[in-house]
């Protein structure tokens, strides 16, 4: 059975696996590829990726990648092309992938997000990690109640986005997911407060 950690441990816990001669891009290759992996499982024939600003994001770039390259059709949704995101690491896998055989779509309406919604068979949320706390914004106030409204199927990549990772609090709305990937541990959100287990 994994152990359930709060946020400051998973973070020492990467410090560390980093510090044993594992980098962060490797990292986030591997979970990249654990959820591609959870997702197949699936069997899914269309796969719509939604992605933030973070190495959350990252994750989910990578994650495409992999289900681009074993057959998967699929979508990615971006707030920002992919030269634009903020984080080093994300904005490296983005830039690789977006070259590769995945649709990029950036910023869509709402009346286009529920559009690649309703063709894909599974929906990975890779928007917010467990940094994330506070309020929703724009687009993610707008893509997080759209996805719970339309998809069938949702995989979260570490936390469902929307939900405080170490609390379990939820102040606005967060992703309904039937499956959370994680590979290095739970967190305690999920379990605590408003967290969905």
């Amino acid at each position: 059975m994994k152990p359930v950690l709060s946020t400051e441990e998973v973070v020492r816990l990467e410090d560390i696996i980093e510090r044993e001669g594992t980098s962060k891009a490797e990292l986030m290759e591997l979970a990249g590829e654990f959820a591609a992996n959870e997702v197949l499982k699936l069997n899914p024939d269309r796969v719509l990726v939604l992605v933030g600003f973070g190495n959350n994001g990252g994750d989910g770039w990578v994650a495409a990648d992999i289900l681009s390259h074993k057959g998967v059709d699929v979508d990615i949704v971006s707030p920002v092309e992919p030269d634009e995101i903020p984080a080093a690491l994300a904005r490296h896998v983005a830039r690789r992938t977006a070259g590769r055989d995945v649709r990029v779509c950036v910023g869509p309406s709402r009346d286009e997000l529920e559009v690649l919604i309703d063709k894909a068979d599974v929906v990975v949320d890779a928007i917010f990690g467990t940094g994330f706390h506070g309020n929703l914004r724009a687009p993610f106030s707008i893509w997080i109640p759209t996805v719970n409204e339309c998809a069938d199927c949702v995989v979260s990549i570490d936390v469902p986005s929307g939900l405080n990772a170490e609390t379990g609090v939820v102040d606005d709305d967060c992703i309904r997911a039937e499956h959370t990937v994680t590979m290095i541990a739970p967190k305690i959100g999920l379990y605590s407060a408003d967290g969905p287990e």
